[in-house]
């Protein structure tokens, strides 16, 4: 049995209450930060994952600014070659280039607790006040 698969049935389902803490995160994110953009806000997808981006800034200098609080992100989505270019899916989608720029997926697991979302919602409070 997979490592995931166990962890998954000694911790129960706990989709529901990831789901809480990511949506309440983005929420605060968005009433912050109107002009953050989170892709596929709208369609279900995945409880965990949070992909979302600060229109006009650099991903990897959020993404420096993150690691210095040990907080790890990536700069693309999970289906990206991380070649360093604009993400093939987020070009699929549509997204432009001002918006593509800063995107930073963050993607959380069950042992998360509502004070981890709290810390990386008010690290990217500090960043995003930065560089705005």
């Amino acid at each position: 049995i997979s490592v995931a698969v166990q962890e998954l049935m000694e911790s129960g389902n706990c989709q529901e209450k990831i789901l809480k803490l990511r949506d309440d995160f983005e929420h605060k994110i968005l009433e912050v930060f109107p002009q953050v953009n989170i892709f596929g806000k709208s369609v279900e997808r995945i409880c965990n994952t949070s992909f979302l981006s600060f229109p006009g800034s650099n991903a990897s200098d959020i993404q420096d600014e993150l690691q210095l609080k040990k907080i790890y992100v990536t700069t693309s989505s999970a289906c990206s070659d991380q070649n360093g270019k604009t993400s093939r899916i987020l070009n699929e989608m549509g997204v432009n280039e001002n918006n593509s720029s800063g995107a930073v997926r963050i993607s959380f697991c069950s042992s998360n607790s509502a004070e981890d979302y709290d810390f990386i919602f008010n690290t990217l409070c500090e960043i995003f006040e930065k560089i705005k």
